[in-house]
């Protein structure tokens, strides 16, 4: 058995989002056994994350679900459009109910919190979560960490 790498933040979800590679191509050329995700979808798009790039590609992959239910789904050529930008898009619910069925393979939570955001999204997740016995954010808590504006929420181990 060959030593293989770990690759903890890609984004892998190709064809749906612009920032996303090959996840096959990206193993082979790396020696890169697992790939992990960083939110590419959402609760509204992950059957299809799972479906179409999870189970097909070769290298194990594991996902942060984007609170943001459609995901990235804005980032293009010479086009941004934060997925937390509005927080309608974003629900706490969603994202436990979608995490909890696919245990196997989502290892926490993506939130992206620009400077201006912060204060709407916290809020509004905040809010939606704390009207619940169990949170989302205490379902998936774990290691908390800041990764430039995004915090990643989890508690998986990658083995």
């Amino acid at each position: 058995m060959r030593p293989a790498l770990i690759d903890i933040h890609t984004h892998v979800d190709w064809g749906a989002t612009y920032l996303s590679v090959d996840a096959n191509t990206v193993s082979r050329a790396g020696a890169v056994a697992t790939l992990v995700d960083a939110g590419s979808s959402g609760a509204a798009n992950f059957n299809g994350f799972g479906r179409f790039i999870v189970e097909q590609a070769q290298p194990r992959v594991l996902a942060f679900l984007n609170i943001s239910q459609p995901g990235l789904f804005c980032y293009g050529i010479n086009m941004m459009v934060e997925e937390a930008s509005d927080c309608r898009l974003l629900s706490a619910k969603a994202a436990y109910e979608v995490g909890n069925r696919n245990r196997d393979i989502i290892v926490g939570l993506k939130v992206r919190l620009g400077a201006l955001l912060f204060q709407c999204c916290w809020t509004c997740l905040v809010r939606t979560s704390s009207s619940r016995k169990s949170t989302t954010a205490r379902t998936f808590a774990g290691t908390r960490r800041v990764v430039g504006r995004t915090i990643e929420i989890g508690s998986a181990s990658i083995s």
